[in-house]
């Protein structure tokens, strides 16, 4: 699993995605041999990641909100199809749909719990949901239901207003989070928006529950850019949004991407 590259295309709601299995022969060139393709079970993969020991593939599906999981335990072997393949609930019946820009459910990110017993999956669609799933030792959910969920909201207007604006109206996703991620002590989560540019702290049990009102709401871009010049400036895809959030003991690291951002 050391010596592998998965390689992920989409097609937006045409088809499924796939993702395509390489061998690195040589580590000093970069060669790569291709082992098989397969798809992914989702329309839109949109993230992946392992489980704390690395022998399941975790895949996040924007266009349809899947989740698939894959065993990737075995070296030098191509995945097959997924094992698991969870989706994600409609919050209202009915509501369901992989048209844009209307998606719903659309998962945009998944992460697992430093202690290995939750997954986080952030729901960008207008539902705005964080669900939280038990998993067993290999990393797979435990039920089809969420043990548990957040709705989110903003605690202050969103510093960007214009891509607020275009988010609830073209867009039509309210809150589009974008990526969440487990402090290391495992007693904060952190909740990072895309199109309306904030950080959000909730408190977090050992079972994944976020529990209790959000402890700070701040800007993940310096507010002066937003002031700076006559109007402001716009923000939003393409602009300036957030795009990866990670988190260490003592540091929180987020990547802007878009127009004189970091």
């Amino acid at each position: 699993k050391y010596d592998l590259v998965y390689a992920f295309t989409s097609f937006w709601s045409a088809s499924p995605a796939v993702v395509t299995t390489f061998r690195i022969v040589d580590s000093e060139s970069g060669r790569l041999q291709k082992l098989g393709r397969v798809e992914t079970g989702g329309l839109q993969a949109a993230h992946a990641t392992f489980s704390p020991d690395q022998s399941i593939l975790c895949v996040s599906h924007h266009n349809d909100g899947n989740v698939a999981f894959f065993d990737c335990s075995k070296d030098c072997v191509a995945l097959s199809s997924p094992i698991k393949i969870l989706s994600t609930p409609e919050v209202k019946p009915g509501t369901r749909t992989s048209k844009f820009p209307s998606v719903c459910p659309s998962i945009h990110h998944s992460s697992y719990s430093p202690n290995g017993k939750f997954l986080l999956t952030t729901d960008s669609s207008k539902q705005g949901r964080v669900w939280t799933y038990l998993v067993d030792k290999q990393g797979i959910p435990l039920d089809d239901t969420p043990s548990s969920s957040l709705k989110v909201t903003f605690v202050s207007p969103s510093p960007g207003w214009l891509a607020y604006t275009l988010s609830k109206t073209l867009i039509q996703m309210d809150y589009r989070i974008r990526r969440s991620a487990v402090h290391p002590n495992g007693r904060y989560v952190y909740l990072l928006f895309e199109m309306s540019p904030v950080l959000q702290v909730y408190e977090i049990d050992t079972n994944g529950k976020i529990f209790g009102d959000c402890l700070q709401e701040i800007p993940a871009i310096d507010p002066a850019y937003f002031t700076h010049g006559w109007g402001g400036k716009w923000t939003g895809v393409g602009i300036s949004a957030p795009a990866e959030l990670y988190v260490t003991e003592s540091e929180v690291l987020i990547s802007n991407r878009g127009m004189k951002t970091r």
